[in-house]
Protein backbone atom coordinates (compact mmCIF):
# COMPACT_ATOMS: atom_id res chain seq x y z
CA UNK A 1 0.00 0.00 0.00
CA UNK A 2 2.95 2.21 0.63
CA UNK A 3 4.20 1.85 -2.71
CA UNK A 4 1.04 3.28 -4.46
CA UNK A 5 0.52 6.62 -2.44
CA UNK A 6 4.54 6.44 -2.89
CA UNK A 7 3.39 6.82 -6.50
CA UNK A 8 1.00 8.94 -6.25
CA UNK A 9 2.71 11.89 -4.69
CA UNK A 10 5.06 11.16 -7.30
CA UNK A 11 2.88 11.72 -9.80
CA UNK A 12 1.56 14.95 -8.45
CA UNK A 13 4.72 16.67 -7.79
CA UNK A 14 5.91 15.69 -11.53
CA UNK A 15 2.48 16.47 -12.73
CA UNK A 16 2.60 19.65 -11.33
CA UNK A 17 5.86 20.78 -12.40
CA UNK A 18 4.97 19.43 -16.02
CA UNK A 19 1.98 21.67 -16.18
CA UNK A 20 3.60 25.00 -14.96
CA UNK A 21 6.24 24.36 -17.45
CA UNK A 22 3.65 23.04 -20.32
CA UNK A 23 1.64 26.33 -19.76
CA UNK A 24 4.24 28.76 -19.78
CA UNK A 25 6.22 27.71 -22.34
CA UNK A 26 4.19 25.47 -24.88
CA UNK A 27 3.05 28.91 -26.62
CA UNK A 28 6.59 29.47 -27.97
CA UNK A 29 8.01 25.81 -28.45
CA UNK A 30 4.76 24.03 -28.93
CA UNK A 31 3.75 21.08 -27.18
CA UNK A 32 4.92 17.31 -27.47
CA UNK A 33 3.52 14.30 -25.19
CA UNK A 34 7.28 13.30 -23.98
CA UNK A 35 7.93 16.91 -23.17
CA UNK A 36 5.33 17.20 -20.98
CA UNK A 37 5.80 14.03 -19.02
CA UNK A 38 9.25 14.09 -18.76
CA UNK A 39 9.02 15.91 -14.95
CA UNK A 40 6.05 13.42 -14.59
CA UNK A 41 8.53 10.56 -15.03
CA UNK A 42 11.22 11.84 -12.79
CA UNK A 43 8.55 12.80 -9.97
CA UNK A 44 7.35 8.99 -10.29
CA UNK A 45 10.95 7.34 -10.60
CA UNK A 46 12.24 9.96 -7.02
CA UNK A 47 9.16 9.52 -4.75
CA UNK A 48 9.84 5.54 -3.74
CA UNK A 49 13.25 6.15 -3.87
CA UNK A 50 13.16 8.92 -1.27
CA UNK A 51 10.65 7.29 0.56
CA UNK A 52 12.79 4.16 1.23
CA UNK A 53 15.97 6.21 1.75
CA UNK A 54 14.31 7.94 4.09
CA UNK A 55 11.45 6.24 6.04
CA UNK A 56 8.94 8.29 4.90
CA UNK A 57 5.27 6.93 5.81
CA UNK A 58 3.53 7.76 2.74
CA UNK A 59 0.15 6.57 3.90
CA UNK A 60 0.48 9.54 6.92
CA UNK A 61 -0.88 13.34 5.67
CA UNK A 62 2.55 14.52 7.26
CA UNK A 63 4.53 11.55 5.35
CA UNK A 64 2.34 13.21 1.91
CA UNK A 65 3.41 16.53 2.57
CA UNK A 66 7.06 15.59 3.51
CA UNK A 67 7.59 13.36 0.48
CA UNK A 68 5.92 15.76 -1.87
CA UNK A 69 8.19 18.75 -0.73
CA UNK A 70 11.29 16.01 -1.09
CA UNK A 71 10.11 15.01 -4.23
CA UNK A 72 9.59 18.11 -6.10
CA UNK A 73 13.06 19.12 -4.98
CA UNK A 74 14.41 16.70 -6.52
CA UNK A 75 12.77 16.69 -9.47
CA UNK A 76 13.86 20.40 -9.98
CA UNK A 77 17.33 19.22 -9.36
CA UNK A 78 17.77 16.52 -11.67
CA UNK A 79 15.97 18.14 -14.68
CA UNK A 80 17.69 21.28 -14.74
CA UNK A 81 21.00 19.81 -14.08
CA UNK A 82 20.14 17.97 -17.17
CA UNK A 83 19.44 20.79 -18.93
CA UNK A 84 22.09 23.29 -18.06
CA UNK A 85 24.92 21.16 -17.66
CA UNK A 86 24.18 18.27 -20.02
CA UNK A 87 22.03 19.30 -22.96
CA UNK A 88 22.96 20.28 -26.02
CA UNK A 89 20.08 22.78 -27.69
CA UNK A 90 19.86 25.43 -29.73
CA UNK A 91 19.43 28.49 -27.08
CA UNK A 92 18.82 31.45 -29.91
CA UNK A 93 15.55 30.63 -29.16
CA UNK A 94 15.72 32.15 -25.41
CA UNK A 95 15.94 35.36 -24.15
CA UNK A 96 18.01 34.26 -21.65
CA UNK A 97 20.22 30.83 -22.35
CA UNK A 98 18.94 27.72 -20.38
CA UNK A 99 22.37 26.02 -20.45
CA UNK A 100 25.06 27.33 -17.91
CA UNK A 101 26.51 30.42 -19.34
CA UNK A 102 28.61 33.45 -18.25
CA UNK A 103 27.12 36.84 -19.38
CA UNK A 104 24.82 35.09 -21.99
CA UNK A 105 27.78 33.43 -23.31
CA UNK A 106 27.53 29.48 -23.16
CA UNK A 107 30.76 27.70 -23.18
CA UNK A 108 30.68 25.35 -26.22
CA UNK A 109 32.45 22.35 -24.34
CA UNK A 110 30.62 20.17 -22.89
CA UNK A 111 33.49 18.89 -20.55
CA UNK A 112 33.80 22.32 -19.51
CA UNK A 113 29.88 22.83 -18.32
CA UNK A 114 30.10 19.26 -16.75
CA UNK A 115 33.17 20.35 -14.65
CA UNK A 116 30.78 23.36 -13.56
CA UNK A 117 27.73 21.80 -13.16
CA UNK A 118 29.82 19.52 -10.57
CA UNK A 119 30.89 22.47 -8.65
CA UNK A 120 27.15 23.59 -8.55
CA UNK A 121 26.74 20.14 -7.17
CA UNK A 122 29.78 20.13 -4.35
CA UNK A 123 28.24 23.38 -3.20
CA UNK A 124 24.73 22.32 -2.63
CA UNK A 125 25.65 19.19 -0.91
CA UNK A 126 28.56 21.03 1.19
CA UNK A 127 25.64 23.39 2.00
CA UNK A 128 23.46 20.28 2.95
CA UNK A 129 26.63 19.30 4.98
CA UNK A 130 26.75 22.34 6.75
CA UNK A 131 23.09 21.78 7.83
CA UNK A 132 23.50 18.34 9.09
CA UNK A 133 26.19 20.29 11.52
CA UNK A 134 23.86 22.20 12.87
CA UNK A 135 21.43 19.57 13.28
CA UNK A 136 21.13 19.51 17.27
CA UNK A 137 22.09 15.99 19.19
CA UNK A 138 19.16 13.62 20.35
CA UNK A 139 17.36 14.95 23.01
CA UNK A 140 18.43 18.31 22.30
CA UNK A 141 16.51 21.53 20.73
CA UNK A 142 18.63 24.13 18.12
CA UNK A 143 17.76 27.86 19.04
CA UNK A 144 15.05 29.30 16.77
CA UNK A 145 17.44 31.41 14.38
CA UNK A 146 19.07 28.32 13.79
CA UNK A 147 16.18 26.53 12.51
CA UNK A 148 15.00 29.80 10.24
CA UNK A 149 18.32 29.49 9.07
CA UNK A 150 18.03 26.01 8.15
CA UNK A 151 14.77 26.80 6.26
CA UNK A 152 15.56 29.33 4.43
CA UNK A 153 18.64 28.08 3.02
CA UNK A 154 17.40 26.71 -0.23
CA UNK A 155 15.98 30.04 -0.84
CA UNK A 156 19.02 31.43 -0.58
CA UNK A 157 21.10 29.09 -2.62
CA UNK A 158 17.73 29.25 -5.76
CA UNK A 159 18.13 33.48 -5.41
CA UNK A 160 21.91 33.25 -5.36
CA UNK A 161 22.10 30.84 -8.92
CA UNK A 162 18.80 32.89 -10.13
CA UNK A 163 20.73 36.26 -9.61
CA UNK A 164 23.73 34.75 -11.23
CA UNK A 165 22.29 33.35 -14.30
CA UNK A 166 19.40 35.99 -14.86
CA UNK A 167 20.61 39.44 -13.45
CA UNK A 168 23.08 40.28 -16.13
CA UNK A 169 20.53 39.60 -18.93
CA UNK A 170 17.59 41.33 -17.10
CA UNK A 171 18.55 43.51 -14.59
CA UNK A 172 18.55 42.69 -10.95
CA UNK A 173 15.92 42.83 -8.40
CA UNK A 174 15.68 43.28 -4.68
CA UNK A 175 12.08 41.99 -4.50
CA UNK A 176 12.46 39.02 -6.97
CA UNK A 177 16.27 37.92 -4.93
CA UNK A 178 14.70 38.11 -1.44
CA UNK A 179 11.47 36.70 -2.46
CA UNK A 180 12.51 32.83 -2.42
CA UNK A 181 14.69 32.79 1.10
CA UNK A 182 11.39 34.30 2.54
CA UNK A 183 9.09 31.48 0.85
CA UNK A 184 11.20 28.83 1.90
CA UNK A 185 11.32 29.79 5.24
CA UNK A 186 7.82 29.62 5.43
CA UNK A 187 7.09 26.43 4.21
CA UNK A 188 10.16 25.38 6.06
CA UNK A 189 9.12 26.23 9.71
CA UNK A 190 5.77 24.52 8.51
CA UNK A 191 7.65 21.53 7.47
CA UNK A 192 9.53 21.19 11.00
CA UNK A 193 6.29 19.79 12.48
CA UNK A 194 6.67 16.69 11.19
CA UNK A 195 10.02 16.23 10.93
CA UNK A 196 12.93 17.07 12.89
CA UNK A 197 15.87 17.12 10.09
CA UNK A 198 17.37 19.66 9.13
CA UNK A 199 17.94 18.31 5.60
CA UNK A 200 14.79 17.44 4.99
CA UNK A 201 13.42 20.73 6.67
CA UNK A 202 15.87 22.21 3.85
CA UNK A 203 14.90 20.57 1.03
CA UNK A 204 11.04 20.56 1.36
CA UNK A 205 11.60 24.20 1.78
CA UNK A 206 12.67 24.47 -1.68
CA UNK A 207 10.68 21.99 -3.36
CA UNK A 208 7.57 23.92 -1.65
CA UNK A 209 9.03 27.60 -2.73
CA UNK A 210 9.42 26.39 -6.56
CA UNK A 211 5.83 24.95 -6.41
CA UNK A 212 4.49 27.97 -5.07
CA UNK A 213 6.95 30.66 -7.44
CA UNK A 214 6.28 29.36 -10.71
CA UNK A 215 2.83 28.80 -9.71
CA UNK A 216 2.23 32.66 -9.18
CA UNK A 217 4.69 33.89 -11.83
CA UNK A 218 2.91 30.98 -14.45
CA UNK A 219 -0.73 31.43 -13.86
CA UNK A 220 -1.27 35.00 -12.26
CA UNK A 221 0.48 36.89 -15.43
CA UNK A 222 -0.66 34.12 -17.87
CA UNK A 223 -0.01 36.47 -20.38
CA UNK A 224 3.68 38.23 -20.07
CA UNK A 225 6.18 35.75 -21.44
CA UNK A 226 9.18 35.47 -18.54
CA UNK A 227 12.41 34.49 -17.96
CA UNK A 228 13.46 32.61 -20.67
CA UNK A 229 10.96 33.68 -23.55
CA UNK A 230 10.85 37.21 -22.23
CA UNK A 231 9.94 39.59 -25.02
CA UNK A 232 9.99 36.37 -27.63
CA UNK A 233 6.69 36.16 -29.91
CA UNK A 234 4.21 33.87 -29.82
CA UNK A 235 4.56 30.30 -32.60
CA UNK A 236 1.98 28.30 -31.25
CA UNK A 237 -1.39 30.67 -30.52
CA UNK A 238 -3.21 27.40 -30.51
CA UNK A 239 -1.54 26.61 -27.06
CA UNK A 240 -3.23 29.46 -25.45
CA UNK A 241 -6.76 27.47 -25.52
CA UNK A 242 -5.16 24.28 -25.73
CA UNK A 243 -3.05 24.76 -22.66
CA UNK A 244 -6.46 25.49 -20.53
CA UNK A 245 -7.35 21.98 -20.50
CA UNK A 246 -4.75 21.09 -18.30
CA UNK A 247 -5.89 23.44 -15.36
CA UNK A 248 -8.11 21.39 -13.57
CA UNK A 249 -5.36 19.23 -12.99
CA UNK A 250 -3.21 21.33 -11.55
CA UNK A 251 -5.79 23.16 -9.63
CA UNK A 252 -6.44 19.06 -8.33
CA UNK A 253 -2.90 19.12 -7.06
CA UNK A 254 -2.69 22.24 -5.24
CA UNK A 255 -5.97 21.49 -3.13
CA UNK A 256 -4.47 17.64 -2.47
CA UNK A 257 -1.41 20.18 -0.97
CA UNK A 258 -3.57 22.45 0.90
CA UNK A 259 -5.94 19.09 1.84
CA UNK A 260 -2.68 17.20 3.16
CA UNK A 261 -1.00 19.80 5.07
CA UNK A 262 -4.21 21.04 6.70
CA UNK A 263 -5.64 17.42 8.20
CA UNK A 264 -1.31 16.61 8.88
CA UNK A 265 -1.92 19.68 11.22
CA UNK A 266 -4.93 18.42 12.62
CA UNK A 267 -3.77 15.28 13.08
CA UNK A 268 -0.40 15.84 14.97
CA UNK A 269 0.10 13.56 17.89
CA UNK A 270 -3.21 11.23 16.55
CA UNK A 271 -1.57 9.44 13.27
CA UNK A 272 1.88 7.49 13.16
CA UNK A 273 4.82 9.12 12.37
CA UNK A 274 5.87 10.33 8.95
CA UNK A 275 9.03 9.09 9.26
CA UNK A 276 10.41 5.97 11.17
CA UNK A 277 13.74 6.49 13.29
CA UNK A 278 14.76 9.43 14.44
CA UNK A 279 13.88 11.69 11.51
CA UNK A 280 10.50 11.55 12.33
CA UNK A 281 9.96 13.94 15.38
CA UNK A 282 8.79 18.07 14.85
CA UNK A 283 11.65 19.99 15.68
CA UNK A 284 9.46 22.22 17.83
CA UNK A 285 8.31 19.20 19.74
CA UNK A 286 10.18 20.43 22.81
CA UNK A 287 8.00 23.44 22.85
CA UNK A 288 4.68 21.88 22.52
CA UNK A 289 5.14 19.70 25.51
CA UNK A 290 5.83 22.96 27.73
CA UNK A 291 3.40 24.87 26.13
CA UNK A 292 0.66 25.94 28.73
CA UNK A 293 -2.22 24.83 26.67
CA UNK A 294 -0.62 21.38 25.83
CA UNK A 295 0.67 20.45 29.51
CA UNK A 296 -2.90 21.29 30.57
CA UNK A 297 -4.41 18.98 28.29
CA UNK A 298 -1.87 16.47 29.22
CA UNK A 299 -2.73 16.82 32.74
CA UNK A 300 -6.47 15.20 31.54
CA UNK A 301 -4.76 13.06 29.18
CA UNK A 302 -5.78 9.23 29.91
CA UNK A 303 -2.36 7.18 29.91
CA UNK A 304 -3.89 4.17 27.93
CA UNK A 305 -5.93 1.32 27.66
CA UNK A 306 -3.84 -1.47 29.14
CA UNK A 307 -5.27 -2.20 32.14
CA UNK A 308 -8.72 -2.13 31.16
CA UNK A 309 -7.46 -4.35 28.23
CA UNK A 310 -5.99 -6.75 30.44
CA UNK A 311 -9.13 -6.13 33.31
CA UNK A 312 -11.34 -7.83 30.15
CA UNK A 313 -8.97 -10.30 29.22
CA UNK A 314 -7.71 -8.58 25.79
CA UNK A 315 -4.64 -8.86 24.64
CA UNK A 316 -2.33 -5.68 24.51
CA UNK A 317 0.21 -4.82 22.12
CA UNK A 318 3.29 -3.26 22.75
CA UNK A 319 6.76 -2.01 21.38
CA UNK A 320 10.69 -1.64 22.93
CA UNK A 321 11.40 2.08 22.99
CA UNK A 322 14.13 2.23 20.13
CA UNK A 323 17.47 3.63 20.63
CA UNK A 324 17.50 6.58 18.43
CA UNK A 325 21.44 6.58 18.75
CA UNK A 326 22.57 6.32 15.07
CA UNK A 327 23.45 2.62 14.34
CA UNK A 328 26.76 1.99 14.30
CA UNK A 329 28.27 4.99 16.55
CA UNK A 330 30.77 4.50 19.29
CA UNK A 331 33.53 5.84 20.83
CA UNK A 332 37.03 6.46 19.29
CA UNK A 333 37.97 3.63 20.86
CA UNK A 334 35.18 1.10 19.51
CA UNK A 335 33.46 0.74 22.82
CA UNK A 336 29.56 0.81 22.44
CA UNK A 337 27.84 4.24 23.91
CA UNK A 338 24.85 4.46 25.99
CA UNK A 339 21.44 3.96 24.35
CA UNK A 340 19.44 7.26 23.57
CA UNK A 341 16.08 8.32 24.14
CA UNK A 342 14.31 11.87 23.65
CA UNK A 343 11.14 13.79 23.99
CA UNK A 344 10.78 13.75 20.33
CA UNK A 345 11.00 9.63 20.25
CA UNK A 346 8.65 10.16 22.87
CA UNK A 347 6.29 11.85 21.14
CA UNK A 348 7.02 9.47 18.03
CA UNK A 349 5.56 6.54 20.62
CA UNK A 350 2.66 8.88 21.14
CA UNK A 351 1.45 9.23 17.72
CA UNK A 352 1.10 5.59 16.66
CA UNK A 353 -2.22 4.02 17.59
CA UNK A 354 -1.18 0.82 17.42
CA UNK A 355 0.63 1.00 20.59
CA UNK A 356 -1.03 0.14 23.79
CA UNK A 357 2.32 0.48 26.27
CA UNK A 358 5.70 1.62 25.20
CA UNK A 359 8.82 -1.11 27.03
CA UNK A 360 12.03 1.29 27.86
CA UNK A 361 14.25 -1.15 28.82
CA UNK A 362 17.14 0.79 31.22
CA UNK A 363 18.06 -2.57 32.62
CA UNK A 364 21.57 -2.59 31.53
CA UNK A 365 21.81 1.52 31.92
CA UNK A 366 19.75 2.90 34.60
CA UNK A 367 19.13 6.57 32.96
CA UNK A 368 16.62 8.49 34.86
CA UNK A 369 16.16 11.75 32.63
CA UNK A 370 15.57 9.30 29.85
CA UNK A 371 11.99 8.24 31.96
CA UNK A 372 11.60 11.74 31.98
CA UNK A 373 11.63 12.28 28.55
CA UNK A 374 9.87 9.66 27.26
CA UNK A 375 7.15 10.50 29.54
CA UNK A 376 7.24 13.94 28.40
CA UNK A 377 7.04 13.26 24.39
CA UNK A 378 4.29 10.60 25.76
CA UNK A 379 2.09 13.60 27.41
CA UNK A 380 3.12 15.93 24.50
CA UNK A 381 0.78 14.68 22.28
CA UNK A 382 -2.93 15.42 20.91
CA UNK A 383 -4.63 12.34 20.85
CA UNK A 384 -7.31 11.76 23.79
CA UNK A 385 -4.94 8.50 25.01
CA UNK A 386 -1.61 7.48 25.27
CA UNK A 387 0.86 4.25 25.30
CA UNK A 388 1.59 3.38 29.21
CA UNK A 389 5.18 3.57 29.80
CA UNK A 390 6.52 1.21 31.34
CA UNK A 391 10.10 0.86 32.51
CA UNK A 392 12.32 -1.71 33.34
CA UNK A 393 15.37 -0.91 36.05
CA UNK A 394 18.22 -3.17 37.36
CA UNK A 395 17.30 -5.77 39.26
CA UNK A 396 17.84 -6.28 43.00
CA UNK A 397 20.69 -7.92 42.97
CA UNK A 398 22.47 -5.65 40.59
CA UNK A 399 22.87 -3.01 42.97
CA UNK A 400 20.80 -3.81 46.55
CA UNK A 401 17.41 -3.25 47.71
CA UNK A 402 18.23 0.14 48.59
CA UNK A 403 19.13 1.40 45.09
CA UNK A 404 16.17 -0.70 43.54
CA UNK A 405 13.40 0.74 45.94
CA UNK A 406 14.97 4.20 44.92
CA UNK A 407 14.65 3.88 41.37
CA UNK A 408 10.94 3.09 41.98
CA UNK A 409 9.94 5.82 43.45
CA UNK A 410 12.33 7.66 40.93
CA UNK A 411 10.67 6.07 38.01
CA UNK A 412 7.19 6.64 39.05
CA UNK A 413 8.01 10.27 39.95
CA UNK A 414 9.57 11.03 36.56
CA UNK A 415 6.55 9.79 34.72
CA UNK A 416 6.60 6.02 34.63
CA UNK A 417 3.23 4.10 34.69
CA UNK A 418 4.61 0.88 35.46
CA UNK A 419 8.09 -0.34 36.64
CA UNK A 420 9.62 -3.86 35.63
CA UNK A 421 11.83 -5.90 38.06
CA UNK A 422 13.34 -8.18 36.45
CA UNK A 423 15.42 -11.31 37.56
CA UNK A 424 13.18 -11.80 40.82
CA UNK A 425 15.34 -14.99 42.61
CA UNK A 426 13.20 -15.93 45.35
CA UNK A 427 9.73 -15.37 47.20
CA UNK A 428 11.87 -13.10 49.67
CA UNK A 429 13.27 -10.84 46.77
CA UNK A 430 9.16 -10.79 45.44
CA UNK A 431 7.60 -9.73 48.37
CA UNK A 432 10.43 -6.65 48.66
CA UNK A 433 10.05 -6.01 45.31
CA UNK A 434 6.40 -5.40 46.39
CA UNK A 435 7.59 -3.23 49.37
CA UNK A 436 9.51 -0.82 46.90
CA UNK A 437 5.94 -0.07 45.09
CA UNK A 438 4.37 0.60 49.12
CA UNK A 439 6.98 2.76 50.01
CA UNK A 440 6.60 5.30 46.98
CA UNK A 441 2.52 5.23 47.83
CA UNK A 442 1.95 3.36 44.44
CA UNK A 443 -1.82 2.87 44.10
CA UNK A 444 -0.69 -0.30 42.08
CA UNK A 445 -3.36 -2.38 39.87
CA UNK A 446 -3.94 -6.11 41.62
CA UNK A 447 -6.53 -8.58 41.64
CA UNK A 448 -7.48 -7.14 45.11
CA UNK A 449 -7.32 -3.66 43.83
CA UNK A 450 -9.24 -3.07 40.59
CA UNK A 451 -9.49 0.39 40.34
CA UNK A 452 -5.15 1.01 40.97
CA UNK A 453 -3.49 2.88 38.02
CA UNK A 454 0.30 1.73 38.71
CA UNK A 455 1.78 -1.52 36.92
CA UNK A 456 4.07 -3.40 39.22
CA UNK A 457 5.81 -6.59 37.17
CA UNK A 458 7.87 -9.03 38.50
CA UNK A 459 9.82 -11.64 35.93
CA UNK A 460 11.27 -14.89 36.72
CA UNK A 461 14.32 -15.66 34.56
CA UNK A 462 16.52 -18.06 36.56
CA UNK A 463 16.46 -21.53 37.46
CA UNK A 464 15.89 -20.88 41.39
CA UNK A 465 13.21 -18.39 40.47
CA UNK A 466 11.59 -21.12 38.56
CA UNK A 467 11.63 -23.85 40.80
CA UNK A 468 9.98 -21.46 43.28
CA UNK A 469 7.48 -19.83 40.76
CA UNK A 470 4.22 -21.29 43.08
CA UNK A 471 5.38 -19.09 45.49
CA UNK A 472 6.30 -15.77 43.91
CA UNK A 473 3.22 -15.76 42.05
CA UNK A 474 1.02 -16.24 45.26
CA UNK A 475 3.09 -12.74 46.61
CA UNK A 476 0.00 -10.27 46.79
CA UNK A 477 0.44 -6.82 45.65
CA UNK A 478 1.54 -6.67 41.95
CA UNK A 479 0.44 -6.80 38.59
CA UNK A 480 2.32 -8.79 36.30
CA UNK A 481 3.97 -12.11 36.23
CA UNK A 482 6.41 -12.39 33.13
CA UNK A 483 8.94 -15.08 32.23
CA UNK A 484 12.59 -14.02 30.56
CA UNK A 485 12.56 -16.76 28.21
CA UNK A 486 15.58 -15.61 26.91
CA UNK A 487 17.59 -15.31 29.98
CA UNK A 488 15.86 -18.04 31.51
CA UNK A 489 16.98 -20.47 28.12
CA UNK A 490 20.15 -19.50 28.88
CA UNK A 491 19.98 -19.93 32.49
CA UNK A 492 18.63 -23.72 31.76
CA UNK A 493 20.94 -24.00 28.68
CA UNK A 494 18.03 -25.20 26.85
CA UNK A 495 15.69 -24.06 24.40
CA UNK A 496 13.05 -26.60 24.82
CA UNK A 497 13.40 -26.08 29.31
CA UNK A 498 13.04 -22.31 28.32
CA UNK A 499 9.90 -22.86 26.54
CA UNK A 500 8.33 -24.73 29.14
CA UNK A 501 9.54 -22.95 32.31
CA UNK A 502 7.79 -20.54 30.50
CA UNK A 503 4.62 -22.12 30.39
CA UNK A 504 4.60 -22.87 33.68
CA UNK A 505 5.00 -19.26 34.60
CA UNK A 506 2.09 -18.90 32.33
CA UNK A 507 -0.17 -21.13 34.73
CA UNK A 508 0.85 -19.87 37.88
CA UNK A 509 -0.01 -16.21 36.32
CA UNK A 510 -3.33 -17.28 35.09
CA UNK A 511 -3.85 -19.48 38.29
CA UNK A 512 -3.46 -16.34 40.29
CA UNK A 513 -5.75 -14.26 37.46
CA UNK A 514 -2.87 -12.21 36.45
CA UNK A 515 -1.54 -11.35 33.18
CA UNK A 516 1.74 -12.67 31.80
CA UNK A 517 3.89 -10.99 28.67
CA UNK A 518 6.07 -12.49 26.15
CA UNK A 519 8.35 -10.81 23.05
CA UNK A 520 6.82 -11.94 19.99
CA UNK A 521 6.75 -11.74 16.16
CA UNK A 522 4.34 -12.25 13.58
CA UNK A 523 5.25 -15.58 13.01
CA UNK A 524 4.29 -16.80 16.57
CA UNK A 525 1.89 -13.78 18.23
CA UNK A 526 -1.28 -15.57 17.06
CA UNK A 527 0.15 -18.99 18.79
CA UNK A 528 1.24 -16.94 22.11
CA UNK A 529 -2.21 -15.51 22.02
CA UNK A 530 -3.90 -18.85 21.74
CA UNK A 531 -1.56 -19.78 24.55
CA UNK A 532 -3.11 -16.99 26.93
CA UNK A 533 -0.57 -14.25 26.80
CA UNK A 534 -2.16 -11.29 27.54
CA UNK A 535 1.20 -8.66 26.94
CA UNK A 536 2.39 -9.08 23.67
CA UNK A 537 6.10 -7.35 22.94
CA UNK A 538 7.48 -6.34 20.20
CA UNK A 539 10.94 -5.07 18.79
CA UNK A 540 12.81 -3.94 15.81
CA UNK A 541 11.76 -2.01 12.65
CA UNK A 542 9.21 -4.71 11.29
CA UNK A 543 7.29 -4.14 15.24
CA UNK A 544 4.21 -2.64 13.60
CA UNK A 545 3.69 -5.30 11.41
CA UNK A 546 4.20 -7.91 14.25
CA UNK A 547 1.68 -5.90 16.04
CA UNK A 548 -1.22 -6.07 12.98
CA UNK A 549 -0.91 -9.39 12.95
CA UNK A 550 -1.15 -9.57 16.33
CA UNK A 551 -4.27 -7.35 16.50
CA UNK A 552 -6.03 -9.30 13.52
CA UNK A 553 -5.70 -12.46 15.58
CA UNK A 554 -6.88 -10.89 18.63
CA UNK A 555 -9.72 -9.30 16.94
CA UNK A 556 -9.16 -6.19 18.06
Amino acid sequence: MNLVFELLVGLAAGGHVSTWGMYKDSIHEGFTVPRYLRSTFVGLFWAPVAARVVGIDATTFGGIVILFGLTYALERATTEFWKTFIRDEDQSKYFIPMQFHVFGHVPRNRVTRLVVGLGYVSLAVGLLQIVRMLQPAPGEQGPLWQLLLVASIGGWYSAGGGAFKDAPIEGFEWFKFFRSPVVATTYGVMISFFTDSYVLIALCGIGYTVATLETYKTFFFPSKPRGKFAGKPILFPDMLQRRQKFVPFYVAIWIGIVFSFTLAFLRLGDEPPAIAGRLGGPVLAVDLAASPVLTAAAETQAPGALIELWSAGTPAFGIFVPDERPEGEREPGGERLPPVYTVQGGARLAANPLYDYVFLNLEGAYDAGAISRIADGLRGGRAATRPTLLVRIPPISADGEDAARARVAEALDNGADGVVLPHVRSPEEARAAVSFFEAANADVWTRDNPDGRVIAMLMIEDAGALAAVEEIANTPGYSVLACGIGSLTRALGDREAGEAGNQEVLRHAERVGLPDMITANADDVARRIAEGFLGLLMSGPEADEHIRVGREAAGR
